[in-house]
């Protein structure tokens, strides 16, 4: 007889993109049953809690700006950056409607740019 651990019972989530028949769900429940993210999982059953939630917060909820960032908003997430670190969830509070996963996706690419660039430039100045 095989005995299965808590784990193995649970019924496995999915990682695939999220519907829009699940993205209507999970909007009906949260309007029932308000940011009681396990009992909205328990309803959703194809996702956990923490994907609901962070479904929620990042692309669902109606207070997210989903608007390119301005550069008013870029310098400002800078000079907090300096105070605060990377702490995006400190950033967030001080940019009404930005959820610190786009601050967050922000300052990577624009690290990424800067280091790309930055790497270019030291190519060609070896090369010539």
């Amino acid at each position: 007889m095989v005995i299965l651990t808590k784990a193995q019972k649970k019924i496995p989530k999915s990682r695939n993109r999220w519907t829009f028949k699940e993205d209507e769900s999970l909007r009906e429940l949260y309007k029932r049953h308000g940011p009681k993210w396990s009992l909205i999982a328990k309803s959703h059953k194809t996702r956990s809690a923490k994907q609901c939630r962070e479904r929620w917060l990042n692309h669902l909820n109606d207070c997210v700006t989903k608007t390119p960032f301005t550069n008013e908003e870029k310098v400002k997430i800078c000079y907090m950056h300096q105070e605060f670190g990377a702490h995006w969830s400190k950033i967030s509070k001080h940019l009404h409607g930005r959820s610190p996963l786009s601050i967050k996706n922000l300052w990577n690419n624009r690290e990424r740019t800067e280091t790309r660039n930055i790497n270019k430039m030291a190519i060609n100045f070896l090369l010539n």
